[in-house]
This record gives C-alpha cells, sequence and structure tokens, in this order.
C-alpha cells in the first residue's frame, strides 16, 4: 500500500518542488495579479512535460515567461488582436491570412516558430493552421513557452548553471546583451525576487548577458 502511496505524491500538485503559494508570492511581488489555481497547474504540468524540476531553473523560467507576458498579464502580443499584425510576422510559412504575432507567456513569433512548437508538441500542424490557440488555451500557452525554454534557451552555455542573464541573451540578446541595457536588468530583478519566494539557498547569479 505504500508504493502507490508514494507514486501518487510524486505526481501530484502538492510533491512538486515549487508550491502554490511560492508560485503566487512571486507573481504578486513582482507586481502581477494573483494567479489562479489553473494556472499554476498548467505551470506544474508544463515543467514535468519537459522534465524540468530544479527549483532554480524553474525560478528562471518563471521571471523570463513573467517578463515576456506583463507578470501573466497577456497571452498575447499588445496590440495585435483582430489581426492587426497580420503582415507584420509572415516569413512565408503558414497561411497569409492569419497573423503569427506574439502569442504564449513567452510571445512565441513567425509561423515557422509555430510551425516547430506544434510538429514537436503535437506531432502534427495545429497551431500553424490556428494560432489562436496558443494564446486561448491556457495549457497550450504554457506548453509552447517551456517548449521554447528547452529547445532554445536551455541548451545555452551557463543556464543550467544558474546564469540567469544567459537565458536573457538566448532571449533578446540581440537586443538586450550588447552593454548595460535596464530592460535586461529588470529581468534580473524581477529574477532575484522570484529566487527569493521559491525559497532558494545561494544567491542568483546575474551574470551571462551585459556581464
Amino acid at each position: 500500500m505504500i508504493l502507490p502511496f508514494i507514486l501518487l505524491c510524486i505526481s501530484s500538485l502538492y510533491c512538486f518542488s515549487v508550491s502554490y503559494g511560492e508560485f503566487c508570492d512571486a507573481i504578486t511581488q513582482n507586481q502581477g495579479p494573483h494567479p489562479t489555481m489553473e494556472q499554476y497547474s498548467s505551470f506544474v504540468r508544463s515543467a514535468e512535460k519537459f522534465a524540468i524540476s530544479d527549483k532554480r531553473e524553474l525560478a528562471m523560467v518563471l521571471s523570463q515567461l513573467l517578463w515576456e507576458s506583463d507578470r501573466l498579464r497577456t497571452k498575447e502580443e499588445y496590440g495585435c488582436d483582430n489581426n492587426k499584425c497580420l503582415n507584420t510576422y509572415f516569413d512565408g510559412i503558414g497561411d497569409p491570412s492569419k497573423a503569427y504575432h506574439g502569442r504564449g507567456y513567452i510571445q512565441l513569433t513567425w509561423g515557422s516558430n509555430y510551425l516547430k512548437a506544434s510538429e514537436s508538441l503535437y506531432g502534427n500542424r495545429r497551431l500553424l493552421e490556428n494560432p489562436d490557440l496558443v494564446c486561448n488555451v491556457d495549457q497550450i500557452a504554457w506548453d509552447v513557452s517551456f517548449w521554447f525554454w528547452k529547445t532554445v534557451v536551455q541548451v545555452q552555455p551557463g543556464v543550467t548553471d544558474g546564469c540567469f542573464g544567459a537565458s536573457t541573451k538566448a532571449i533578446n540578446g540581440n537586443l538586450e546583451c550588447n552593454g548595460y541595457n535596464e530592460k535586461a536588468v529588470k529581468r534580473f530583478l524581477m529574477y532575484k525576487i522570484v529566487f527569493d519566494t521559491f525559497n532558494i539557498t545561494g544567491n542568483p547569479n546575474e551574470s551571462g548577458c551585459y556581464n
């Protein structure tokens, strides 16, 4: 009887390394709205799906997603709803009548990236054919964001060593990592708050972007 209980505990939200309380504090102390249990549950499922269990890395992931999504306030690029950015991100892949602007908590853009994410997550073209799924379905918004982290960010030197700046460089290095940059600094300050609310031992590592 003990083994089934342990297995159930391992797959339970309550045994996840980040508690709902820590998740809430990380967001609200960064001036974001109080998150729903659905958001937390989706965050946990995505983390488990992509085998990210290290609390420090989860703090880095959440911090970057908070910055990219205006503290989880939006899953769609501001000013691009109702196809207002129809031609802005069209790269010849997908349907020219559909807009491939930023969606999800990490703001997936360009048809080619919608296609890669869709094929990796589902083995088909569903996100290319219906890109609004990324902003309309919360679990998909998290899954796409964790997929981006796993395939684009995590593989960069320094990220798994806890260098937060290295993750910023992987996400937006061309704009934020050529010397001191206020936005990159604000990303790190956000991470410091998440780091503390997650009760992680040690100190957050700023290196990898502008230093």
